[in-house]
């Protein structure tokens, strides 16, 4: 499991989370929501371990994060930031192959051609990087996470921060879809920042909610997204509904 508990964060003097606890176990996907500056990706630095906490822990199997060296973490969690950049021209096939761990011998041609059909930019392989949408170019860096986590071994965690931003609205639903699948079929814990509470009701089997860097509610969606908490939490009205097709489901409407 991977976990922070009762961890405090903070950038320099400033305090970003405090007393929080929240867990990511392989086989499931955790939606992390909350308004703009709530510290969403700021828990996500936490959980991968570029942030340490100054009070409480970050663990990795019942580890501190901190023991475990990069290579060890590199075989073991896969984070996809808002937005990568490159200043040099590559093939995107390239890029994808870069996500294969030092040690895990050649690269294996198989894999990456995977991770390209996987993430739907197998017919970008040729394509240089740089002339890419940033939607095209999102897709392909989850491409290489994918073939990072797949040559590594172990329960695997993949930390997704915001990956539908700058995607359409078919890519957003493919993509979490893809989370779920990863999540059922191959027992990877899935970690997802999300904005659109519809999408992550939808994609997630928990949600965490934040909100001045607190966990307002951790939870199955239904019991976490009711009108009055997205009221409080975010200053909206919505009202939640039954999802007529899908048992469980919740369905939001803003407004």
């Amino acid at each position: 499991m991977l976990m922070l508990e009762r961890a405090t964060l903070a950038r320099g003097r400033r305090v970003l989370i405090e007393d929080l606890s929240l867990s990511l176990a392989p086989g499931e996907v955790l939606g992390l929501l909350g308004p703009n500056g709530a510290g969403k990706s700021t828990v996500l630095a936490g959980l991968c371990g570029d942030l340490v906490p100054i009070a409480g822990s970050a663990m990795l199997d019942g580890r501190p994060l901190a023991d475990w060296s990069r290579g060890e973490l590199a075989r073991r969690r896969a984070v996809l930031p808002q937005a990568s950049r490159m200043a040099f021209s590559f093939p995107v096939r390239d890029i994808v192959g870069m996500g294969v761990l030092p040690g895990s011998g050649a690269v294996p041609a198989t894999l990456v051609a995977e991770a390209l059909s996987r993430a739907d930019v197998a017919h970008l392989a040729g394509r240089d990087y740089v002339t890419l949408s940033g939607g095209e170019q999102q897709r392909v860096q989850l491409a290489r996470v994918l073939a990072q986590l797949w040559s590594g071994a172990g329960p695997r965690y993949l930390l997704l921060d915001e990956p539908t931003a700058s995607l359409d609205l078919a890519h957003q639903l493919a993509v979490l879809e893809l989370a779920r699948a990863l999540a059922r079929d191959e027992g990877f814990g899935v970690l997802a920042i999300v904005h659109d509470l519809g999408l992550a009701a939808r994609a997630a089997d928990r949600l965490a909610l934040l909100k001045d860097g607190r966990l307002v509610a951790a939870g199955p969606p239904g019991e976490v997204l009711d009108s009055a908490t997205i009221a409080r939490v975010f200053g909206v009205t919505a009202r939640v509904l039954p999802h007529p097709d899908r048992p469980g489901g919740i369905l939001i409407a803003l407004g």
